[in-house]
């Protein structure tokens, strides 16, 4: 049985394109998939530090490498929580594999039905 100890890390400030003039967040959730590559006596740890992470959820693993996705929560953005993941132990990179922003307002226009 392993052990895993997860570290406080310090919270990264948002980028200025994150907040808008009000300070508030904006009507868009964001959804990242990343390549996790540890070091291989240390993945089982890796995994469940970002298993652990609110947002962060762990979807294979082989090698050394995982396959990971990442959500936004109510604390931070996804891009901020990979930052984050960088500090966990065992960690070597984190490529960005997927992104995707999802409106949640409801304003998006709506395509036209095509007429044939």
């Amino acid at each position: 049985m392993a052990v895993v100890a997860v570290l406080p890390h310090a919270r990264l400030a948002p980028s200025t394109s994150f907040k808008s003039k009000s300070n508030r967040r904006p009507a868009h959730a964001e959804y990242l998939g990343c390549l996790v590559h540890t070091m291989p006596d240390m993945t089982d740890d890796v995994m469940a530090a970002i298993s652990a992470t609110e947002g962060g959820e762990v979807h294979a693993h082989e090698d050394g490498r995982i396959v990971v996705t990442v959500e936004d929560t109510s604390e931070l953005r996804a891009s901020e929580q990979i930052m984050e993941m960088h500090q966990i132990p065992g960690v070597i990179t984190i490529t960005l594999t997927y992104h995707h922003f999802e409106d949640l307002d409801g304003d998006v226009e709506e395509p036209s039905p095509t007429k044939h």
